[in-house]
């Protein structure tokens, strides 16, 4: 998989994500750091991400780390992190 980022310090709007019998929500933020196949770094308003590339013998191993925020229980926030994941690793799979 090769993707390319160039807009550091952009507002980052992005789509609604929404599936069959799941909810939707909207993304905005602002890219802090792209390191191609390394690292990205964004703030969603006042909360941050970062998303880590590290080859392994298996492949790729992608983590997210996020700024949890207050209006959904933090599990809830962790399955929605990760069905973005799996259906990221679907997409590159493919």
């Amino acid at each position: 998989m090769h993707a390319q980022i160039y807009r550091i310090d952009k507002t980052l709007p992005l789509p609604k994500y929404e599936t069959p019998g799941s909810f939707g929500f909207d993304f905005h933020g602002t890219y802090t750091q792209v390191e191609p196949m390394k690292v990205i770094e964004a703030m969603m308003l006042d909360r941050a991400l970062l998303v880590e590339f590290t080859e392994t013998a298996d492949g790729v191993l992608v983590r997210e780390t996020f700024d949890a925020e207050e209006e959904n229980a933090v599990e809830m926030q962790k399955a929605g992190w990760q069905a973005i994941l799996d259906n990221f690793k679907r997409h590159t799979e493919a």
